[in-house]
């Protein structure tokens, strides 16, 4: 009997611990939660550096709990900034977060073309051929991805490329 009731005060311990780690677990996403409204709310208003701070202190603290949106998000509030360098690689990071992040994809596309042209350094959109290129070959059936990479082989010059894109995007639409 007595087995059996140290037993029991041993899993209402246990139970009691895991109660209140769910409690603070769910209070963190309570935060993470409110933080991400308060930083998209401050970008929608025009507040970019301060979107910009609350986004990177979020990302500071995640504890791995952050999404695509938000590194998508912060690379926004980087670019409006000028900082073109580090909202690449916000936006790759939301990319290696979520693959499957179209928007993410775009906003690299247009980051790279900005960035290649303020340092006139065409690799910039090499680089970015090949972040698109690699999502296309995993999903060929995104028309989006297939316009961002007619974008960039457009910059790029390639009207050959540019052509046989065009023609796949269009088979892609028909279907």
């Amino acid at each position: 009997m007595r087995f059996h009731l140290k037993s029991k005060k041993l899993w209402w311990g246990i139970g009691a611990v895991i109660v209140a780690a769910a409690v603070l677990s769910w209070q963190g996403i309570s935060h993470q939660s409110n933080a991400l409204e308060h930083a998209k709310a401050l970008y929608q208003a025009g507040n970019v550096q301060e979107a910009s701070k609350v986004y990177a202190k979020l990302l500071e603290g995640s504890g791995g709990l952050i999404t695509a949106e938000v590194w998508n998000n912060y690379g926004n509030t980087l670019r409006d900034q000028n900082k073109l360098e580090e909202a690449l690689e916000a936006y790759q990071k939301a990319i290696k977060i979520d693959g499957q992040y179209e928007l993410a994809y775009r906003n690299l596309t247009y980051t790279a073309i900005d960035l290649a042209e303020d340092t006139n350094n065409p690799d910039q959109i090499a680089d970015a051929i090949d972040i698109l290129e690699a999502a296309y070959h995993k999903r060929p059936q995104s028309v989006i991805l297939v316009e961002n990479l007619i974008t960039l082989y457009s910059k790029q010059g390639n009207t050959g490329k540019v052509s046989e894109l065009k023609a796949l995007r269009e088979q892609l639409l028909a279907e």
